[in-house]
């Protein structure tokens, strides 16, 4: 009975991991209001639990700006990727071939797996080790904590609260998207409350 009962939870682990990534995809190929995605490749994120603070932080992000309620240093980036998505695997390349992409102070990663042995290779492969980062098997930290259910996504922090939740195929130009609402909100030409 213990066997089936096993078996049943390792499939089960396997279907979440398979449907994150086939959520993941769906996104990246259809974008808000089931218009394709071919110009932009960052969109905004709505059923994410936005106002949301982490209630604990797994020890990998430690030490990421923003994303802990006291640090006032400014906003942090969190990527959730997916072993089984293909756009994360093209995310994890980019990443991979220019590091200066990705500042170890401001960008941390989240790896949706099945198997940690997995998302260990997943990080090794793209060099992801240098910067903050999570195994979340099954997505189970993700989806408790932000209502996030499928990747690529890259949320924004700010004083240890999500402030926005976007869909994205490139990180440079998801840099340039953040970076230009950041540019907004400060100067005052968008309400805090539109930030996205």
């Amino acid at each position: 009975m213990m066997y089936v009962f096993g078996l049943v939870a390792l499939v089960l682990a396997a279907g979440m991991v398979v449907l994150f990534a086939m959520l993941g995809e769906l996104s990246a190929r259809v974008g808000p209001g089931s218009a394709p995605q071919v110009e932009s490749s960052v969109w905004v994120l709505t059923d994410v639990a936005l106002g949301g603070v982490p209630s604990a932080l797994p020890a990998g992000l430690s030490g990421l700006n923003g994303l802990d309620r006291l640090d006032r240093r400014g906003p942090s980036m969190l990527l959730v990727l997916s072993t089984q998505c293909r756009t994360c695997t093209s995310v994890g390349e980019q990443l991979r071939d220019n590091p200066d992409l990705a500042d170890p102070a401001t960008i941390g990663v989240v790896v949706t797996t099945g198997e940690a042995s997995q998302g260990a290779a997943f990080i090794q492969r793209y060099n992801l080790g240098s910067i903050p980062n999570h195994i979340d098997l099954d997505g189970a930290w993700m989806r408790t904590q932000f209502g996030v259910n499928f990747s690529p996504t890259a949320l924004v922090f700010r004083d240890g609260v999500l402030v926005s939740a976007l869909g994205f195929t490139s990180v440079p130009a998801l840099r340039a998207a953040v970076l230009d609402a950041a540019e907004r909100v400060i100067t005052g030409d968008e309400p805090v409350a539109a930030r996205g």
